[in-house]
């Protein structure tokens, strides 16, 4: 494997540091293996295969965890359209030790303009293949073809007592369209084009008092490659502090 760059970076500083993200691709610099690791093992293992299927490109990415989750696996299968755009993404959760895996999640019904995704849907798959949820996502764009608006539709839905006959009752799920934005999210970027903040707003929050925070908005340090080195979070209005700091070491030309 070619090893390009790692980086090391420091979850809640002074509490829990010493992660290293390590990153292998191969001879035609296509990423292949990823790992995470926390005070020198292994925590996260991802690994990523390319091809086709049905003539349709894909790439799968399989992620791997630690001894906490012995033989359970994420997998994601992105598919790309003629012009390599993505068209379709599947998540899958599996279980190594009888190599079953279930699809979860779904996005699907992707449109573009040209080379931008306008929008797209993220449908949720229960283990009974049931569908549970189903969001629409809009995306916006400056006049630089930057994404600076992500707008979330959702419906939910709801468990409503049905009549039955033998049993007195039971559960039916019943759809319950929300027609309004529930979630948006803001990018923010600076005179070298580079991601300067990214702001989550919970619209649902703002008329519930149930939720923990309304917005959490992120913003970004760079080094002189243009990578980001230090990410800070702040929640509503309350302190900014730093949320992770990356030292990354580059592959000598």
């Amino acid at each position: 494997f070619k090893k390009r760059i790692f980086s090391k970076s420091f979850y809640f500083p002074n509490i829990r540091s010493g992660w290293v993200y390590k990153y292998a691709y191969d001879d035609n610099s296509k990423l292949i293996l990823r790992t995470n690791k926390f005070n020198g093992k292994t925590q996260i293992e991802y690994s990523y295969q390319y091809g086709k299927n049905d003539s349709v490109s894909f790439k799968r990415e399989s992620h791997a965890y630690n001894d906490n989750y012995i033989g359970s696996f994420n997998e994601h299968e992105f598919y790309y359209d003629s012009l390599q755009r993505i068209e379709k993404i599947l998540l899958y959760f599996g279980d190594k030790t009888d190599s079953t895996k279930k699809i979860n999640v779904i996005e699907d019904n992707t449109v573009y303009d040209d080379e931008k995704l306008i929008s797209f849907t993220r449908e949720g798959i229960k283990s009974n293949n049931q569908r549970y949820l189903m969001q629409l996502y809009k995306l916006y764009y400056d006049n630089y073809d930057r994404v600076v608006l992500i707008e979330e539709l959702g419906e939910t839905y709801k468990f409503e007592k049905m009549p039955e006959p033998l049993t007195g009752s039971t559960n039916q799920v019943v759809k319950n369209p929300i027609p309004s934005i529930r979630q948006v999210s803001k990018f923010t970027y600076d005179e070298l084009g580079r991601l300067n903040s990214y702001r989550l707003e919970n619209v649902a929050a703002l008329v519930s008092a149930n939720y923990e925070y309304r917005t959490c908005e992120y913003t970004f340090e760079y080094d002189n490659r243009d990578n980001w080195i230090r990410l800070y979070r702040q929640f509503d209005n309350k302190k900014k502090r730093l949320y992770i700091k990356r030292k990354i070491k580059y592959r000598k030309k």
